[in-house]
């Protein structure tokens, strides 16, 4: 994960860990790849909802370039679009959608890779 990711992650620690459906958001990332069960059920043994969510938080941020986009999509389809927001999402139509780093200090092309690619970063002068 690209460290302006990381950063619009921690920025918005608090937010995500209060409010992100942890439930809602695992067999999305699951799917793609992110995260196998045994991180899932590490994370769903703490006690606390918000501590869940931090223990997936900090960790994904561990987990390669695909792990960005991939909370992002994955909060869009556990209908938190709010909090996909947070992280840079903006819809552009009812189904369709942008990525973005509008809170990000390392400007991105504002849409996504081809999937298992990290989003292409804008060069020098152009953002």
């Amino acid at each position: 994960m690209e460290q302006a990711d990381r950063k619009t992650i921690k920025r918005n620690m608090v937010i995500l860990s209060k409010d992100m459906d942890f439930v809602g958001v695992t067999p999305a990332l699951l799917a793609r790849g992110i995260f196998e069960n045994h991180h899932i059920d590490k994370f769903d043994s703490k006690p606390s909802k918000k501590e869940k969510n931090m223990a997936l938080l900090m960790d994904i941020e561990t987990r390669g370039p695909r792990a960005f986009t991939s909370l992002i999509e994955s909060l869009i389809e556990a209908n938190q679009k709010h909090l996909a927001q947070k992280l840079g999402y903006s819809a552009s139509g009812p189904s369709q959608g942008r990525m973005g780093q509008a809170q990000a200090k390392t400007a991105h092309v504002n849409r996504p890779a081809p999937f298992g690619q990290p989003t292409q970063q804008v060069p020098e002068g152009n953002s």
